[in-house]
């Protein structure tokens, strides 16, 4: 039988779809390359050839899932029946939604990313998330300035500083989920530093007390809910 070959990209992106679908399934440390390799009925070198590693592979899993991100909260620039800051709540709504959706495979991403070896590939990815999202959440802020919703020279940039905040703030939430995950934090803390993170974003771009709303205490039960 002849061996079929792809190209590149429908290979690499046929590779992807089986890591991020086991990464998922299994999480990433039950994973194995041999598992990819088998599912796929590929030889052992075809993924060496686009991947170096499996840490490797999971970086470039996860910033399509930040990409996946992005283009879900696009359209929301596009809903003229909302004024801007229903936008920037409809769109950290989305965002929560998608992360909740992948929530086993969110828990597994935090506990990797906070290992002090993964520190390089945890930067990538924050800047990265700036990357693929400022613009958007800039866009949203512009439109507040003309509403009278925010007040801020700097759209971009302020957008820029809600992302870097928010990878602190993740990088300081992901401990506390993990514990909240093993029953030694309550979900009060998370809570509370949503509300935090949310008064500082209002400051940043100019907006009403209340006005931001990311702390949804049912959707983060739901997050920590045992499965049934």
């Amino acid at each position: 039988m002849a061996r079929i070959v792809k190209k590149h990209d429908i290979r690499k992106n046929e590779i992807l779809d089986v890591a991020q679908n086991l990464f998922y399934s299994e999480g990433f440390d039950k994973t194995s390359i041999n598992q990819i390799i088998d599912q796929m009925g590929i030889a052992k070198g075809t993924i060496y050839h686009y991947f170096k590693s499996k840490l490797e592979l999971l970086e470039v899993v996860v910033e399509r899932f930040i990409t996946q991100i992005a283009e879900s909260i696009q359209p929301i620039l596009q809903q003229e029946n909302l004024n801007a800051i229903e936008k920037l709540n409809t769109c950290f709504r989305q965002i929560g939604q998608i992360k909740f959706e992948k929530k086993e495979f969110m828990f597994e991403l935090l506990k990797i990313m906070n290992r002090d070896e993964n520190i390089i590939m945890r930067h990538k990815m924050i800047t990265r998330s700036i990357d693929l999202l400022a613009p958007i959440i800039a866009e949203i802020i512009k439109q507040g300035n003309t509403e009278g919703l925010c007040n801020t020279e700097y759209p971009l940039e302020s957008a820029q500083y809600i992302l870097a905040i928010s990878s602190y703030l993740n990088s300081k939430l992901s401990r506390i989920i993990i514990e909240i995950h093993e029953k030694k934090q309550d979900i009060s803390v998370l809570v509370d530093n949503y509300t935090a993170y949310e008064r500082a974003i209002e400051r940043i771009i100019g907006a009403a007390k209340n006005s931001i709303l990311l702390a949804d205490q049912t959707l983060i039960e739901q997050f920590f809910s045992e499965e049934e």
